[in-house]
């Protein structure tokens, strides 16, 4: 705990306004709850990433609602119990995700949901966003990331979602967010496949606003710090020849390297569309 608060006091120093604990799954820390009440104390906005399946357990939901946060982003891959157990390949984590959901918005008054695209479940995806919206019409924002072809994934990809497999169903939910006034973001997904909603890309953001962050690394037990600007993230990413003639190219992170070596760049095409209207929505929001 001593290190964690050291840590929370540099981002401070640095000028951050909040603390985000993801993982791997924060809630199996111990010293959580302490860590974001002393973010509470600094003054930084504590924010979480959850698989929702501690949060099922009431009493921990109340500890944590107690520690003062209230930005938490829970996680939930299908509205059918089959997929969402498989993709976690934990038996019961589907009325877990749901229970943890429920006691998020009952104890700590919000929360936004994570979804990540993959093949088993981006032909329901609409779908399930629906059923998410009528069973908890409270929650306001979803955050889809397109599935990294990291861990087990480099062995499964069969799990791994085809672009142009995943376009229509992608501004079918998108559809149906807008429609609801409902706020969302996509991870790792090149704009020409966000037709309508490109402002709404995570990368896109981060290139217009070149927002820097710091960014933690834990290498054999050394902590190594790095400030990362928004423009500089995405070096690595992917794009296509036919990408140079598109209008949105300087905007447009392309390709996560991962997908692109696995996959190729085929499914990349240009989109012949002004950016300026892309990033005054973008500033506008």
């Amino acid at each position: 705990m001593k290190e964690v608060k050291k840590q929370i006091r540099e981002f401070k120093e640095e000028g951050a306004s909040g603390i985000l604990f993801t993982g791997g799954e924060p809630t199996l820390y111990e010293g959580l709850p302490e860590a974001i009440e002393y973010c509470v104390s600094e003054g930084l906005e504590p924010r979480m990433i959850s698989n929702a399946q501690k949060l099922s357990v009431e009493a921990y939901a109340k500890i944590l609602a107690a520690s003062g946060i209230t930005n938490v982003n829970l996680s939930l891959y299908s509205y059918k119990k089959e997929v969402q157990e498989r993709l976690t390949r934990t038996p019961g984590s589907f009325e877990k995700s749901l229970k943890g959901i429920e006691n998020t918005l009952k104890y700590l008054g919000h929360a936004n949901i994570n979804i990540a695209i993959t093949s088993l479940n981006i032909d329901h995806l609409s779908d399930t966003v629906k059923f998410i919206h009528h069973k908890y019409p409270q929650i306001h924002h979803f955050v889809f990331n397109y599935l990294l072809i990291v861990g087990t994934a480099t062995k499964n990809l069969f799990v791994v979602p085809k672009l142009v497999d995943a376009e229509l169903e992608l501004k079918k939910t998108a559809h149906f967010l807008k429609k609801h006034n409902i706020t969302f973001r996509m991870e790792r997904v090149p704009l020409c496949y966000m037709g309508g909603f490109e402002e709404c890309s995570t990368e896109t953001r981060q290139i217009v606003k070149d927002q820097p962050y710091l960014l933690y690394l834990l290498r054999k037990k050394r902590i190594e710090k790095a400030k990362v600007r928004g423009e500089d993230k995405f070096h690595e990413y992917s794009k296509a020849d036919i990408c140079k003639s598109c209008f949105l190219t300087t905007i447009c992170a392309g390709l996560d390297p991962r997908y692109a070596r696995v996959m190729g760049t085929k499914e990349l095409y240009p989109v012949f569309k002004n950016p300026k209207t892309i990033i005054s929505k973008i500033h506008s929001s």
